[in-house]
This record gives structure tokens, sequence and C-alpha cells, in this order.
């Protein structure tokens, strides 16, 4: 299993990413590792949301991409969803939006699954983000892995 494969099983290697900003301000997503701090930088909507964003890769590669928003104590206006929607670009992808409050505190745990319907598995993280100065962190702390239940 490569480094940043989370998971491999039939037909199906799931990868996280977390987004950052480079210096001349071209995205950057990096694979992320268990218990490996990587960069990440909040993103900024034309409408005033701000948060972080993590995708995965879908099982079939050529699907269009789609979006989870999460927020953290907000309403969302629809202009504001949409806004966010917006940034879903690559295809084979699901992206989560975490929309952070203002006044968060840090480190902020982060909650994320996915499920691996081709292995039957629900598999669950925690993402921890923590700020160093003007500068920002992810790490997936934890990983559990759990056979989905048919009754």
């Amino acid at each position: 299993m490569n480094s940043e494969k989370l998971l491999s099983g039939k037909g199906y290697e799931l990868v996280l990413e977390a987004y950052s900003l480079n210096e001349d301000d071209t995205i950057c997503k990096v694979a992320m590792q268990m218990g490996k701090s990587v960069p990440v930088t909040p993103f900024a909507t034309t409408s005033g949301v701000r948060g972080f964003v993590f995708s995965y890769n879908k099982q079939d590669p050529n699907e269009i991409s789609s979006g989870l928003i999460i927020s953290m104590g907000a309403d969302l206006t629809d202009e504001q969803i949409e806004d966010i929607i917006r940034m879903d670009d690559e295809p084979g992808k699901v992206y989560t939006y975490y929309i952070v409050p203002d006044e968060a505190t840090y480190p902020l745990p982060l909650f994320y699954s996915t499920t691996d319907e081709k292995n039957n598995k629900i598999i669950m993280f925690d993402i921890i983000v923590d700020k160093h100065g003007d500068n920002y962190t992810a790490k997936l702390g934890n990983m559990e892995v759990y056979e989905r239940v048919f009754e």
C-alpha cells in the first residue's frame, strides 16, 4: 500500500487530500497520512464564508465531483452555498467544506466519514486542524473502519 493510500480494497483505494495555497496563490493539494501534519489554508468565498476543504476520491474517477458542506454553527444563505459549490472542479472527487466560525479555537477537531461500497466498509476519521501564527496544519489523528451491516 502506498503511503498516500489510507485504505485499499477490491477496486478502490482511499486517498484523503488537504488543500492549501502556495506562495504564488495557486491551489495545492496534499495527500494526508496518518499522524503527519500537512499545510492547509482556509478558503474564503466572495460572500464571506471561511473554512477548510478536504477531498477524497470517488470509486469511479470519471464521475462528476460532489460536495458536502459542514457548518460549525452558522446558517448559510443560498448565495453562500452556491459560492462554496462552485469550488468543486476535479471529476472523481468528493469535497468536504468545513465552515469555521471566526471565533473558533485551535486545535480544532473535525470529523470525517465515507463509505467504501465495493468493499462494504464505513471509514471514519478525525482531522485535527491547528494554527501556528498565521499558518495552519491538518493531521489525521485516528481512522476507524467498520463493516457495513444490512439487516
